[in-house]
């Protein structure tokens, strides 16, 4: 068996991690820059990273609006575009689809029956469910390792992998990942 490691974020889906390079912008083209700064955005996310890569299940997009929620005073109107806001925020975040020249790389991969892809990240497990959805759209079946792998029901042999340290519960630099 041969495995066949790829990073999401970093090679894969290059406008994945791109979307955090570009933040400010993100933040305000969303309207999201009316309720958190930059810094108070890194803030959040520090915070519920560590939580989440120790098995504390967390959607990013639920945290983030439980947050915003939690920590601003809002009138009744406000709270409806915050929650616009947050979900524009978040079509743009998963916006990011796996670059067309790896779909060729990947089969060329899977044309050898005894390999194997690994997708790695390090993410909240809403990341998980989008790698799956762009694979498919790729043409591509695959599964999740960890909590959220489900029986395969179609009885497909599966050769590609998503690994996320939330579904893990270890983050890609430790040993147990």
């Amino acid at each position: 068996m041969k495995i066949f490691a790829f990073n999401y974020s970093e090679t894969i889906s290059k406008k994945f991690s791109e979307f955090g390079k570009n933040l400010r912008k993100n933040l305000k083209l969303s309207g999201l820059s009316k309720y958190i700064s930059e810094e108070e955005y890194w803030n959040f996310v520090s915070q519920t990273w560590k939580e989440s890569g120790r098995g504390e299940r967390k959607s990013f997009q639920g945290e983030l609006l439980h947050f915003l929620a939690k920590n601003i005073i809002l009138k009744k109107t406000n709270q409806k575009h915050l929650k616009s806001a947050i979900n524009r925020f978040f079509q743009n975040y998963f916006s990011s689809e796996i670059e067309i020249f790896w779909k060729k790389v990947f089969q060329e991969i899977l044309s050898n029956p005894d390999a194997i892809i690994l997708i790695a990240t390090d993410n909240y497990q809403d990341a998980t469910f989008h790698i799956l959805k762009n694979l498919k759209k790729l043409g591509f079946f695959a599964e999740s390792l960890g909590d959220e792998a489900q029986p395969n029901k179609n009885n497909k042999i599966c050769r590609i992998f998503v690994a996320n340290s939330d579904n893990l519960r270890y983050f890609k630099k430790e040993k147990e990942f």
